[in-house]
């Protein structure tokens, strides 16, 4: 084994050799200070502090009873509240946005409903009053209690009966109850009362008013140009008020294409009769043509084909008779 010396410098800067005890431990100069270390006095005053307060926390453990948790809430549970509350908030905020604050302007006040009370008392109680006051009516038969009625009209009511008199006839035989002549009025068409007539046969006499016959015109095609091979139609005439109708007009067309008369109940549906036609004049291409029957449909239109290799033209107007 080999050995070694430790040397240490002292403060001064001299080298001296490190001491060791006997037993070879090393020796130390510890220079100790009191100045900010702890000092068994401060110790002994904390240890008195800690034993009053050991005292307290083992009274207040007997006195503060464990949390019994059966039943309590847990995270889980809030956890689950959480989540419908976010909803419920949802819910709320998207309602605020669609109810509309309600709107008084105009409507009924406490104070206007009091007064209408006021108003409904008064006529509650006058008519609690005048139902106290009017007997309910006798409609049985007209009684008089006292006194008599007096008629005052035998005058004129004898002078009515003298002029209803018994009358006869080949049918009816004199004597007995015969027949009742009786005067017969109407109204005129000021309101005045007017006794009906007769003649000397006995005939009821009445005024037959002629009745103007109305009717109404128009031009349906006015120099209307129709193309090789094409066809037209007019408008269509509401017959709703007219019964007959005649059409004239003519066209630079001597081919003799035909003019169809159109039928509709609806003004949309047309349908021809193979009766239908009107034949325009092959010299001067003029045409007139009448419905001497009566036309029960609302409405009638007019139709051609132009069968020339080149277009013509059509005038074609009509006159609907309301009779």
């Amino acid at each position: 084994m080999s050995h070694a010396l430790m040397l240490g410098t002292t403060t001064s800067g001299e080298v001296e050799k490190v001491l060791v005890s006997s037993s070879g431990k090393l020796e130390v100069d510890a220079t100790i200070t009191g100045g900010g270390d702890a000092t068994l006095a401060e110790q002994q005053v904390q240890t008195a502090h800690l034993a009053v307060i050991e005292g307290d926390t083992t009274s207040l453990d007997a006195k503060v009873v464990a949390c019994d948790t059966t039943g309590k809430s847990t995270l889980a549970e809030q956890q689950s509240q959480t989540t419908h509350l976010a909803t419920i908030a949802g819910d709320t905020t998207s309602l605020d946005t669609k109810v509309v604050a309600c709107d008084t302007t105009g409507k009924a006040t406490l104070t206007e409903q009091q007064a209408q009370t006021a108003l409904l008392t008064t006529i509650q109680g006058d008519t609690t009053s005048l139902d106290a006051k009017i007997t309910a009516c006798d409609t049985g038969a007209v009684v008089v209690s006292s006194g008599s009625i007096t008629e005052t009209n035998s005058g004129a009511i004898a002078s009515s009966v003298a002029k209803i008199s018994q009358g006869y006839d080949a049918t009816i035989a004199s004597g007995g109850s015969g027949l009742q002549q009786t005067l017969v009025y109407g109204r005129d068409n000021v309101g005045d009362l007017e006794a009906l007539k007769v003649n000397a046969n006995g005939n009821l006499q009445v005024i037959v008013e002629e009745q103007t016959k109305e009717t109404t015109s128009a031009q349906l095609w006015t120099a209307q140009s129709i193309g090789a091979g094409a066809s037209a139609q007019t408008a269509s005439v509401n017959m709703s008020n007219y019964r007959h109708i005649s059409v004239y007009g003519d066209t630079t067309s001597t081919l003799g294409d035909l003019i169809k008369i159109e039928f509709s109940d609806d003004n949309s549906n047309w349908y021809v009769s193979d009766q239908s036609y009107i034949y325009p004049d092959m010299t001067t291409g003029v045409f007139a043509h009448t419905i001497t029957e009566i036309i029960c449909v609302p409405y009638v239109r007019f139709s051609t084909t132009n069968t020339d290799a080149s277009s013509h033209t059509y005038n074609l107007k009509y006159t609907a008779l309301r009779h």
